[in-house]
């Protein structure tokens, strides 16, 4: 019975990290990068209904969700967060320049919510995939993508907030 009880236990922390975790994506570079410490965050587009390919990735980046206020704030609660960590990394942040040429970040962030709310349990994961392009001098220079699960308690808005910095700390490792 001792056994069972302890196999039980592992299999709760298990579903526990598997349920907040994160998943990794690769960064792709397509051009040489210049070092700098001044960028811009020129866009940030949330979508719903996001389908994930088979290796984690965004397949369909899903329908716009500009109009809905639960994912304008996960947008404003994104930015806030971003602007947060990249200063804290280092950089200095640009605003209001139009046709700005050094480093602008482009972020479309993709929502799979999990079915009925979360009630399922381990078995209604859903994610939230951030997916950010850098360009620099208006050429696409760098693209990564974060990933989280989703579920209750862990909607799309907290988990792009715990994103934030691991995607400051790739761009200052890249640019400063």
């Amino acid at each position: 019975m001792r056994k069972l009880e302890w196999l039980s236990l592992i299999g709760l922390i298990g579903l526990a990290m598997a349920m907040t975790g994160c998943m990794v994506m690769p960064i792709k570079e397509y051009r040489p990068l210049v070092r700098t410490n001044e960028i811009l965050i020129a866009e940030v587009k949330v979508f719903k209904d996001m389908e994930l390919g088979f290796t984690g990735g965004m397949k369909n980046i899903g329908v716009a969700a500009d109009n809905d206020p639960y994912y304008r704030e996960v947008a404003r609660e994104y930015i806030a967060s971003l602007k947060t960590e990249l200063e804290k990394s280092g950089f200095t942040l640009v605003e209001g320049i139009s046709n700005y040429q050094g480093l602008v970040i482009k972020t479309k962030i993709g929502d799979s919510p999990p079915p009925l709310g979360g009630w399922l349990g381990a078995f209604a994961m859903g994610a939230v995939v951030v997916q950010v392009e850098v360009y620099q001098n208006s050429e696409l220079v760098l693209s990564l993508e974060e990933a989280a699960n989703t579920t209750l308690g862990y909607k799309a808005e907290k988990q792009t907030k715990k994103l934030a910095p691991r995607i400051a700390k790739k761009l200052s490792e890249r640019f400063l």
